[in-house]
């Protein structure tokens, strides 16, 4: 068992910013597009902060796969990136990409880093499509539009001829219970027998099956600077610290002056047949 010797949370609360949309909309008014299809939504999507702070910890900008291959998911990838928009403004995003997958669960990315660079360097033909994040502005967050973001998601895999839509899921209130076991949590239920996770639960709904959990979906590393100014606090010892927006704790080494965080996900896939709504 991993022995924490500091807890920032309390006192480092999570970043926030303004949200750059503040409308309360139906999701049945809402547009779906890609960046193929628009490509004059792009530079407001990088803007909309729907792709860092505060959607997500600030201290993924230390996931090096994700600083190798980000942007180029805008450009080589447009056709695959989907945006939710109400008139001009834009909602909601669901990032993907597309990469071969042998449909077995031996034969899956070891998790989300993997995943996406294989999307980038495997010369196979696509037969998959993988989601790599879905995320609304904070004005409509809660209202059903993951839902909305993944029935766009499942419909693209549908359109492009694919077999399976798959997710490297991050359950989203994990992060509120750090010191639980991974593979225990996923398994939390309400009385109904739902998912207790909201982001796993809307995926079940929707058909999803779990496949396994990857336990080292996601590596993070920085030095200890990095790690103070990403999550606002200190490290006077070395050892295990729970931070803002981790789902585990983070491991401090002093002596080697690094940090390193490694998120474990678990994998969901939703067969996609042809005739399905």
């Amino acid at each position: 068992m991993t022995e924490t010797v500091g807890d920032l949370t309390p006192a480092t609360p999570r970043p926030t910013g303004p949200p750059a949309y503040t409308g309360k909309v139906a999701t049945s008014t809402l547009t779906g597009t890609t960046l193929a299809e628009r490509p004059d939504l792009t530079g407001p999507l990088r803007e909309s902060g729907l792709d860092g702070t505060p959607t997500w910890p600030r201290f993924y900008e230390g996931n090096e796969v994700s600083r190798r291959f980000w942007d180029r998911m805008y450009s080589e990838f447009a056709d695959y990136q989907i945006v939710l928009v109400d008139g001009s403004a834009i909602v909601a995003c669901g990032h993907t990409v597309p990469l071969y997958w042998d449909q077995t669960v031996e034969g899956l990315p070891q998790g989300w880093d993997q995943g996406f660079e294989r999307a980038f360097q495997d010369k196979h033909d696509p037969n998959t499509l993988m989601a790599v994040s879905a995320a609304a502005q904070p004005a409509v967050r809660n209202t059903g539009l993951g839902s909305e973001i993944l029935q766009a998601m499942r419909a693209l895999a549908r359109e492009r001829g694919f077999n399976s839509l798959v997710a490297p899921v991050r359950p989203n209130r994990k992060e509120s219970y750090p010191l639980a076991k991974f593979e225990e949590y996923i398994n939390w239920n309400h009385a109904d027998g739902s998912a207790f996770d909201p982001w796993l639960r809307t995926h079940l709904r929707l058909g999803g099956r779990i496949l396994k959990v990857a336990p080292e979906s996601m590596v993070v590393e920085g030095t200890v600077a990095q790690w103070s100014s990403w999550t606002g606090g200190t490290f006077p010892a070395s050892g295990a610290y729970v931070v803002p927006g981790a789902l585990t704790p983070v491991h401090i080494d002093l002596e080697l002056d690094r940090g390193r965080y490694t998120e474990p996900n678990v994998w969901v896939e939703h067969r996609i047949a042809p005739d399905q709504d």
